[in-house]
């Protein structure tokens, strides 16, 4: 494992002692260490336990305590179901409509179980081991407002109702300053953010959604990564200028054509296909996190990781091979 202090080099600009690999586990997590999904996603024990057992089992570079995009779903009185063993569901969005916005206060992420579930996780990580790097979590302003008003609803309202629209993104985006500030005090390290539909809009919506998500990453006092889900090609000039210090890129992109159009200058992290650690081999797990390197790292600073989350199913041996590769890989980043 990079310390803490070692891993914080890359915003430098400072040489790296080798490629930094950052595996996005959550589900995969839980599985390590013998532990219900259900209770992942709402027992800050269960997650800080999960998280230092993975990384302590394959020794990769940082934690995360991201588990589902439905927190602020959650503190709005929202219908979410639990599964015992998978991702949290909305069954019924807490906003159907501007009505339900009108006079509603912004919650405060402290006054709300789940979200206090993962800032308790940050202090128990941070209190077993100051110097492992953890990434707090939020949500991008397209993903929240696709999470409390229906994904369905949000896309639909880029074209029937954007003064609306724009509403959800400036209520969702306060809701997740909060929530990162509140994660920052707790010891993260950096902030991630998620945006799940970001493949499914326009540039130009995208462009705009992303105006919100901004604002959030400027008023976090810690660096600051951007996940993205799918194939984003089309939204990359967005993302060269979307204000986050890391750029997660999900398994569809050109890591080459990627790294052209973000600079030398942004920190890119992907992109191995996480389905391929289902049913593939070490042997091209190996080669694709070669070629991710050579792709994306030759020019700019790089960390290696899935596209996207490790499958709960996923070869041991398959999450060991990208490690091993970010360990002793020989080229020249």
């Amino acid at each position: 494992m990079l310390r803490v202090e070692e891993f914080f080099q890359i915003f430098a600009g400072d040489k790296l002692p080798r490629v930094p690999v950052i595996p996005f586990v959550m589900q995969y997590a839980a599985k390590v260490a013998g532990i219900r999904y259900r209770d992942y996603c709402t027992d800050p024990e269960a997650m800080a336990e999960s998280q230092v057992k993975c990384l302590e089992e394959f020794d990769y570079d940082a934690v995360n305590v991201s588990s589902d995009a439905h927190r602020l779903a959650d503190a709005l009185g929202g219908d979410l179901f639990f599964p015992e063993d998978g991702v949290p569901v909305v069954r019924k969005p807490p906003i159907r409509g501007p009505g339900d916005l009108q006079g509603r206060e912004v919650p405060d992420p402290r006054e709300f179980p789940r979200c206090v579930q993962r800032i308790e996780a940050i202090k128990l990580i941070k209190e077993y081991n100051p110097r492992m790097t953890v990434i707090g979590w939020i949500e991008g302003a397209l993903s929240d407002a696709s999470s409390i008003f229906g994904p369905t609803n949000a896309l639909r309202a880029f074209y029937t109702d954007r003064d609306f629209l724009k509403r959800l993104f400036e209520f969702s985006a306060e809701f997740d300053r909060r929530f990162a500030r509140a994660q920052v005090e707790a010891g993260a390290d950096i902030i991630g953010a998620g945006d799940s539909l970001a493949s499914q809009v326009s540039t130009e919506s995208f462009e705009l959604s992303v105006e919100y998500t901004k604002d959030i990453f400027r008023s976090i006092t810690v660096p600051t990564l951007y996940h993205v889900c799918g194939d984003t090609t089309h939204q990359l000039t967005v993302l060269r200028d979307c204000g986050a210090d890391i750029v997660d890129l999900d398994r569809e992109l050109d890591m080459r054509q990627a790294r052209e159009v973000l600079g030398d200058d942004m920190i890119i992290r992907g992109n191995v296909d996480p389905v391929l650690f289902v049913k593939e081999s070490p042997e091209r797990i190996r080669d694709l996190s070669v070629e991710c390197i050579d792709r994306a790292g030759k020019n700019g600073a790089f960390i290696l990781s899935a596209g996207c989350e490790i499958p709960p199913d996923s070869k041991y041996e398959n999450v060991q091979a990208m490690v091993e590769v970010a360990k002793s890989y020989h080229g020249h980043t």
